[in-house]
């Protein structure tokens, strides 16, 4: 990396994540501006590319897999991490269904980055046990499934959950 580098040994993953986020927006702008400018931004472009390179790497993801998340996220304005949390999200989707006996016909949906424009990946599924998203991260007893008791689910690493409704979840970076 040409330049500067940045020590990330004692930053949280959360913080890295939120830190790639503004370096992503800077990087919207740069954009544009070699764009409309002219070469003259393209080295401040480059480097940071570099610097949010770096961070991504810190977080454990290879160089292809780095490069088509800024791509797909710098043109279209989509928080980098709903990228990060695809490959999860759907692993997760497939392992709610699993867990809650539901039939893969009617399998979760993990829905499109910026569906709500809130970040990260939202899961949802309307044909499960109703209150499945309460039920993820501590288990328990649903209210409609009379005496069945649910074991929490194991996330993949990585990522967290948040309840978006008893029927949809949000999978952010961890």
């Amino acid at each position: 990396m040409t330049g500067y580098s940045i020590d990330t040994s004692e930053v949280e993953p959360a913080n890295l994540i939120q830190l790639a986020e503004h370096l992503l927006d800077g990087l919207r702008i740069t954009a544009a501006l070699r764009d409309k400018l002219g070469s003259s931004y393209a080295d401040v472009y480059h480097r940071q590319f570099d610097a949010l390179h770096q961070l991504l790497t810190h977080l454990g993801h290879d160089h292809d897999f780095i490069l088509l998340t800024v791509e797909r996220t710098l043109g279209n304005g989509q928080p980098i991490s709903s990228a990060l949390v695809g490959p999860a999200a759907k692993k997760l989707a497939e392992t709610i269904c699993e867990h809650f006996g539901g039939d893969p016909d009617y399998a979760p949906e993990v829905m499109e980055p910026g569906w709500d424009a809130e970040g990260g990946r939202v899961i949802v599924w309307s044909d499960g046990v109703p209150d499945w998203a309460y039920l993820v991260r501590h288990g328990g007893a649903s209210e409609y499934s009379g005496s069945t008791e649910f074991a929490p689910l194991p996330l993949p690493d990585g990522v967290r959950v948040e309840v978006v409704s008893p029927v949809a979840i949000r999978v952010l970076p961890a």
